[in-house]
């Protein structure tokens, strides 16, 4: 049998997730707005009950694009480090950060 605890514990692994998948869609998102526009500079999105913050920061031909997740009390960040060559975005480093 379940316990109170075992559910609790299986619905705060299932919010986890969930923010950890909305984080990775805005940092899709980033990525394909950027290969697009090398003007793009970040966004608020509102997704699915949850939100994303997205900040793109430039040096040259260099970006650091920073994805903040929220739904609820869950969090989850993620940092990717990208170079822009013509519509080729190429990754340097990927961070992921609760």
């Amino acid at each position: 049998t379940f316990g109170i605890v075992d559910l609790d514990t299986g619905y705060m692994a299932k919010k986890g997730e969930d923010v950890a998948a909305l984080a990775d869609g805005c940092m899709d998102n980033a990525l394909q707005r950027l290969r697009f526009d090398v003007n793009y500079s970040g966004e608020t999105l509102s997704l699915g009950g949850g939100s994303c913050i997205i900040t793109v920061t430039t040096n040259g031909s260099d970006r650091n694009v920073v994805v903040s997740a929220n739904n609820g009390n869950y969090n989850h960040g993620l940092t990717a480090a990208v170079t822009l060559n013509d519509n080729v975005i190429t990754l340097n480093s990927w961070q992921e950060s609760n």
